[in-house]
């Protein structure tokens, strides 16, 4: 197919409810060249069954196969980024399985992705989109995710953002090669394969947003991972909320943790940066008295997007253990 042709990398676990939808909307899309990488995550349901039934009347699905069972979702896309890279294609859209793909996405992100390549040559991209949250039945929750979520695309320091806090979805994202030759392994210390990928690209290249929602990102019981409404951490009067903080607590100590990988990534591939002092500071804030955490954050304008976040944050900070070297 050429240098046109799109890698779509599917992560499937017990997807069997809503994959048909997820393919047929790859089926719908304008732009036809495309390369399916599918990969199952020992689903105890029929969704094995549901892609090599794809895979057997469409030349453009592969099932992916290996020796290893039940990796869970990070590992799962991780050996997909590893079948990638055995392909020629030079661009790779990721894929959850549950939902709907506007008939236009990969043609929209692809010409974001050309321009990107035009303005920083030979640099890694990423580029990602906008999605409308949807129910079961795919009606609409709110006709853009990155409303609900209380989030926006950073254009002018993503990484200030990206150390503490993800906006780029998975689902929505597509990357060149360059960029998945960089991520590839997603280290243990990850937090998902998303933000890692957002984080690599915002260190070494380049991350683009086309503002408009290109995917029905479906909600339901069984969601891995999920959209959360901001109003989540407005109400400090339920059991929810709580949960919610302490959840972020630990979350919090490891993004800190997943910044040492990335230094020590950007360092194994000689990634001469700008920013390897800010994340080299960020990776060591465990180490600094909560005090002092505080002011490594200021001096280095690392924040979350909102002030709620950020108080969230802040007040996180006082209650991580001190680690020493």
């Amino acid at each position: 197919m050429g240098s046109q042709e799109i890698g779509i990398l599917l992560g499937v676990y017990n997807g069997a409810d809503f994959l048909d939808e997820q393919i047929q909307s790859y089926l719908d899309q304008g732009h036809g060249a495309w390369r399916v990488l599918a990969r199952d995550d020992a689903s105890t349901d029929a969704s094995l069954e549901i892609l090599n039934r794809y895979s057997q009347t469409d030349s453009r699905i592969h099932l992916i196969s290996d020796q290893e069972s039940n990796l869970g979702v990070v590992g799962n896309f991780s050996a997909l980024m590893k079948a990638a890279l055995e392909t020629d294609m030079p661009y790779f859209a990721f894929s959850d399985q549950d939902d709907v793909w506007h008939p236009d996405k990969l043609s929209a992100l692809l010409g974001v992705m050309k321009e990107a390549e035009v303005a920083c040559p030979g640099k890694p991209v990423l580029v990602h989109s906008d999605a409308e949250v949807v129910d079961t039945h795919l009606n609409t929750v709110c006709p853009s995710f990155m409303a609900y979520q209380g989030i926006c695309h950073n254009r002018v320091n993503p990484l200030n953002n990206l150390l503490v806090q993800n906006f780029v979805t998975g689902c929505t994202l597509m990357v060149n090669r360059k960029l998945l030759e960089l991520a590839y392994p997603v280290p243990e210390a990850a937090l998902m394969h998303d933000w890692w990928l957002a984080l690599c690209a915002a260190v070494s290249g380049r991350i683009e947003f086309a503002d408009r929602p290109l995917i029905r990102y479906r909600q339901h019981r069984n969601n891995q991972v999920g959209a959360k409404s901001v109003t989540l951490y407005l109400n400090p009067f339920t059991g929810r909320w709580y949960s919610a903080w302490e959840s972020g607590r630990q979350h919090f100590a490891q993004s800190v943790r997943q910044a040492g990988a990335l230094a020590d990534r950007m360092a194994e591939y000689g990634v001469a940066d700008r920013h390897i002092r800010l994340v080299k500071a960020y990776a060591s804030l465990l180490e600094l008295t909560p005090v002092n955490r505080v002011r490594c954050l200021y001096r280095h304008g690392i924040r979350s997007q909102t002030s709620i976040r950020q108080a969230l944050m802040i007040s996180r900070l006082f209650f991580i253990p001190r680690h020493r070297k």
